[in-house]
């Protein structure tokens, strides 16, 4: 279990990066085939990670980062609480749910 959870760290941490240098492949790369997008944060504060069985993880984070508005060319900063359900597929740990909400306190 403890190499499921380091496996799952790694796979959380390249999303992470690959939302940063906003790389659509290695985002993607991070999915599993039938996963599901539910969107962003980008360093992450592992809370939990949950092993449900051999092929089913879920894990929750914080992320604090930058949320890119692509068509209005601005940033501005993100902080998400998240969920991820990880599923073990050809051998890695790949996201197949993600679900987060804003931490930041609205105006």
């Amino acid at each position: 279990m403890a190499s499921a959870t380091a496996e799952i760290r790694t796979t959380l941490n390249a999303y992470g990066a690959a939302l940063r240098t906003r790389s659509l492949e290695d985002v993607l790369a991070q999915y599993a085939s039938d996963g599901v997008f539910m969107p962003p944060g980008v360093e992450f504060d592992f809370k939990e990670i949950v092993m449900a069985g051999e092929q089913w993880a879920f894990a929750r984070t914080t992320a604090h980062g930058k949320k890119a508005w692509i068509e209005e060319s601005r940033d501005e900063d993100a902080l998400n609480q998240e969920l991820f359900v990880m599923k073990h597929e050809d051998g890695k740990w790949k996201i197949a749910r993600y679900a987060f909400n804003s931490m930041k306190p609205r105006l």
